[in-house]
């Protein structure tokens, strides 16, 4: 455990210093721009493509708070859909609870197309769409 929490606190360290956030971000553009030219992450026309890390307990690195850490993740946008293990919640009684067997999923839609996918999910969920669906701004 002390080599991981050491580890942890060098990289928290290195993440502080401009001039290396500076040479990882260099880093990071030229991979990006190079995976870029080689891959189209675009989808065609009357496609979702899908990225699925339901299968991964992202929140098991809990670094000593079993079912008070949460995963996040940034960035959706049209045609793309990410699912993921949903994260704990923190209940009425201040203690966290796991949400075993359900999933996030995240995706964009056109603002025309909004009222339509709610009221889709609110009828696949047996639900309004009002109760639970909570759509991103």
């Amino acid at each position: 455990m002390v080599g991981i929490a050491t580890a942890i606190r060098a990289s928290i360290l290195r993440s502080r210093d401009p001039q290396d956030v500076k040479n990882w971000l260099s880093t990071m553009s030229n991979c990006l721009l190079t995976i870029t030219k080689s891959t189209l992450w675009a989808p065609c026309e009357d496609e979702l493509v899908m990225n699925s890390n339901s299968s991964i307990d992202w929140c098991s690195a809990h670094f000593g708070f079993p079912d008070g850490s949460k995963f996040h993740t940034a960035g959706f946008w049209t045609d793309y859909l990410r699912a993921f293990k949903s994260n704990p919640v923190k209940g009425v009684d201040g203690n966290w609870h796991t949400r075993h067997g359900s999933i996030e999923i995240s995706f964009g839609v056109p603002p025309e197309l909004k009222p339509r996918v709610l009221d889709i999910f609110a009828e696949g969920f047996g639900q309004n769409s009002d109760d639970s669906v909570q759509p991103a701004a």
